[in-house]
């Protein structure tokens, strides 16, 4: 295997202690500064109570002014995970929503990121959704979201931005009366992120009494998390039969990035919206559609009569069964079953130029309906076309691009073209034929994307596809290591495809031995926020596999035994630490730590001489202070980089 040679960064000296982190760049942080606060004109006409702290009273009614006509409401949804160019579908509706006067506009939650430890953060992403949605603040009424209230931390106990979501957007839970109609806002993280959702008894009998007092007009109910849809929460058992009771008209929620219409119940509607804004990675056939919802409440007509719900997008209007839950879940089906889409061979690592080989590719259709699978190499996204209401391009495709990590230093190119089509329950392998036409190179690549589509005819005689994006495994040769020599270079890469991959280059890892025949790895990461752990300070064997830290994960031993030593280190601390397999653990100690804000560049000193037969593995953790933690390693899960020590 030819290797790059890589000589020390200039500027750097001799080892000073067993590791050392040194900037790339300097200078002040341009995003730091503070804008000025946002608040919604709401809170300056009392249309909310507050209490002595200026955060919304939980549990108030709200009386909305009366409309001259049947009732029209508008309903945003989701927000999250949403990138830069979310805000542009927000500002588009709001546009759609100022031009059309609804009555009341409400939300279904997650309307910022959250999910993180910094309260200014917060509060600038709540300045920016405020802003944008002041055109319609004489008439918003927000939701909370769990991305709205739940900390970073991720810990249930910690409350603090859910204190400051009733002194930013207003209380957790409430109602709106607004002509002969009831509006009920439900607070559906009240377990903070425990994970085990529920819907109190103090909540519950709020609800009952709430809904005892409502009219006789329509009523709605909207929350953030489906309830219904978690066993945890007894919903068909403790609350189906209160709104049965009091003929609620419809219980409407988000969270799922997914629209559909559920399941009716004793002439309850039960709704799900996709996002405005919002993080989606599939064809809107799927369900995942950024749009605004629109209910329209006739307070004269008897219920089961009296309401009706659509969904608009630029250009066109949906019905509210434009993905209904049976269609929805044979998309889940063939997107999340562990065996519908999966690789059981490699490449090589292209160093040696243009080569052909067979990869095992194997599928399965878990439907009862025949589906047919494409495999072709992943290539830069077109848009989407829908053309069942009006032309409708859909740009998910190409927002979601990412050049990182789906193409950048993957320089195979991979020429492959399969198709099958599989009837109901049935596997196959296929063994497909890859041709890479990638020049002879020095320089080990990222893993090869395939996009592998599974479509199926929903219920309306559509063809659904399913975008399916695997990466394909990566031999890595064995490298050599000279006594005082010079570092070899390999990248740190995202093996398995994530929605969540981050948007940046990936880390460069660089392996050399000092003189005295010990490992010296050195990470270099460009345009990284240097995450520290923060509050977590569980054992580090319990945080280990997920930090709320950047960090390395060095461990090395035989390729095909349990690591003989693993050392961790969360890279703004002052210490690492290394594990034995007998459970003892020691820390390794270093002089300096410095930061810059375009990037880290870490060097650590492995104290214990690597064996000839030891491989090693390596992994760089991406927090960047929000609730997921990204991965990358030198190699593919389950395999370890050969190593051979030359005097």
């Amino acid at each position: 295997m030819s290797i790059r040679r890589t000589a020390r960064y200039p500027g750097t000296t001799a080892l000073l202690s067993s590791f050392i982190l040194i900037p790339t760049a300097s200078g002040s942080d341009p995003g730091a500064q503070e804008p000025p606060a946002t608040r919604l004109p709401a809170f300056d006409d009392g249309r909310f109570e507050l209490d002595e702290n200026g955060q919304a009273v939980n549990g108030q009614s709200i009386a909305a002014p009366l409309p001259d006509r049947s009732i029209r409401i508008s309903i945003l949804p989701d927000r999250t995970t949403g990138r830069d160019w979310g805000m542009p579908y927000l500002l588009g509706a709001v546009e759609d929503l100022a031009r059309r006067r609804p009555d009341a506009v409400f939300t279904v939650g997650d309307m910022v990121q959250g999910y993180t430890r910094d309260g200014d953060r917060y509060d600038r992403e709540v300045d920016a959704y405020l802003e944008a949605v002041r055109p319609l603040a004489d008439r918003f009424y927000p939701t909370p979201g769990n991305h709205d209230v739940i900390s970073g931390d991720r810990d249930p106990a910690d409350t603090r931005f859910a204190e400051r979501y009733r002194t930013r957007f207003g209380p957790l839970n409430y109602s709106v009366t607004i002509g002969g109609a009831t509006v009920i806002i439900l607070f559906s993280d009240e377990g903070m992120g425990d994970r085990r959702m529920q819907l109190s008894e103090d909540q519950l009998g709020w609800l009952e009494a709430t809904l005892a007092e409502a009219g006789d007009g329509p009523i709605i109910l909207l929350m953030h998390r489906p309830l219904w849809r978690y066993a945890s929460v007894g919903w068909w058992d403790r609350v189906q039969p209160v709104l049965a009771e009091h003929e609620v008209d419809a219980v409407i929620a988000g969270h799922f990035h997914s629209m559909q219409k559920d399941v009716p119940r004793d002439g309850v509607e039960y709704h799900i919206l996709g996002t405005c804004g919002g993080m989606i990675d599939q064809h809107p056939l799927t369900g995942q559609v950024q749009h605004v919802s629109h209910l329209h409440l006739d307070p004269d007509r008897p219920h089961g009569e009296r309401f009706a719900l659509h969904h608009q997008i630029a250009g066109t209007t949906l019905p509210d069964d434009f993905v209904i839950v049976e269609d929805q879940n044979k998309v889940w089906k063939l997107k999340n079953g562990p065996d519908v889409a999966s690789i059981d061979g490699s490449l090589p690592d292209t160093t040696n130029g243009a080569y052909t080989r067979t990869v095992p590719i194997r599928l399965k259709n878990p439907l009862e309906q025949p589906v047919s699978f494409t495999i072709e190499p992943s290539r830069a996204p077109g848009a989407w076309e829908i053309d069942e209401h009006a032309t409708w391009r859909s740009l998910t495709n190409v927002d979601t691009f990412n050049p990182h990590t789906m193409h950048g230093r993957a320089r195979s190119m991979i020429m492959v073209d399969e198709r099958v089509t599989l009837d109901p329950g049935t596997d196959t392998v296929i063994e497909a034929k890859v041709t890479s036409l990638a020049p002879a190179s020095d320089t080990p690549g990222a893993p090869p994307q395939l996009d592998i589509t599974a479509t199926f005819t929903d219920s309306k005689g559509r063809e659904v596809p399913v975008l399916l994006r695997r990466r394909i495994p990566l031999e890595r040769d064995p490298i050599a290591l000279t006594r005082g020599g010079e570092s070899i270079s390999l990248p740190a890469s995202a093996w398995t495809f994530s929605v969540y991959d981050t948007v940046e280059a990936d880390p460069e890892c660089l392996l050399s031995l000092d003189a005295d025949g010990l490992l010296v790895v050195e990470i270099m990461s460009e345009g990284d926020l240097l995450a520290g752990p923060g509050p977590d300070r569980r054992p580090i064997p319990e945080r280990i596999r997920n930090p709320m830290a950047d960090a390395v994960l060095i461990e090395f031993g035989p390729a095909d035994e349990p690591a003989r030593e693993t050392i961790y280190w969360e890279i703004a601390e002052d210490d690492a630490t290394r594990l034995l397999p007998d459970g003892s653990t020691s820390t390794l100690k270093r002089t300096a730590l410095n930061s810059g804000p375009a990037g880290w560049h870490a060097r650590i000193h492995v104290p214990t001489p690597l064996a000839e037969q030891d491989a090693i593995r390596i992994s760089v953790s991406d927090n960047d202070e929000t609730y997921h933690t990204q991965w990358r390693s030198l190699t593919p899960p389950g395999r370890a980089l050969a190593v051979e020590i030359v005097d």
